[in-house]
């Protein structure tokens, strides 16, 4: 008899946990397919219908998981959170002793925020089509700032730079690249996202320029 029922209790809990893998396969599926959608063609312009189709699983599925439409779209800008930037916020952390210093951590910090952007594309892209806010961003920036701030200070940077000003532009130059990556790719041929041989050259030249400039001193 005991034989019996732990035979049924492990087939249970097995049974158990298959509908749990399939169940998160199913929100994961349809969480990533409303990011596509949205990106491509904007809140409005998608049903629910569409985002089911396109996660390959019944129409009543974005109701079950996330309540609405609207739901899921919230689930989608809220998962941009300050865990994507982990790594570029931990470099700015860093003590800088010398200038040779700073210019690997700038190096570094302008890759992972890169390689963070590109694992987080679908949500940029709506975030961005749909002007919604990013905490998460601007907190990397507000930090980016101070790093900026305390390197000056400690004469690594020009006196008459603004850390405010230029760190927009920078965090600007990097969102481009990857919202365009498309575009780029369809005109230079350029694959920011498989090739990761010309994204550590692109990354190699813009800092250079950043930091060094076009002019020959």
């Amino acid at each position: 008899m005991y034989q019996v029922l732990h035979c049924m209790t492990r087939e249970t809990l097995l049974e158990e946990d298959i509908l749990v893998v399939e169940n998160a396969q199913v929100k994961d599926r349809l969480f990533l397919a409303g990011a596509k959608l949205f990106a491509e063609k904007g809140f409005d312009s998608v049903s629910v219908r569409e985002i089911c189709k396109e996660a390959q699983t019944s129409s009543n599925m974005v109701h079950h998981y996330f309540g609405s439409k609207g739901g899921l779209f919230d689930s989608i800008v809220l998962s941009f959170t300050e865990r994507v930037f982990a790594v570029p916020i931990r470099l700015l952390g860093k003590k800088i002793e010398t200038k040779e210093e700073f210019a690997t951590v700038m190096e570094l910090f302008f890759q992972e925020t890169l390689w963070a952007l590109i694992e987080q594309r679908r949500v940029l892209h709506v975030i961005m089509k749909h002007d919604v806010a990013a905490p998460a961003m601007e907190k990397l920036v507000q930090k980016f700032v101070i790093f900026l701030s305390n390197s000056q200070s400690s004469g690594f940077v020009q006196r008459g730079f603004q850390p405010d000003l230029v760190s927009g532009f920078l965090m600007d130059r990097l969102a481009s690249q990857v919202l365009y990556a498309d575009q780029i790719k369809k005109g230079s041929g350029h694959d920011l996202f498989g090739d990761v041989d010309y994204r550590k050259r692109w990354v190699k030249s813009n800092i250079n320029l950043f930091l060094f400039g076009l002019v020959v001193r």
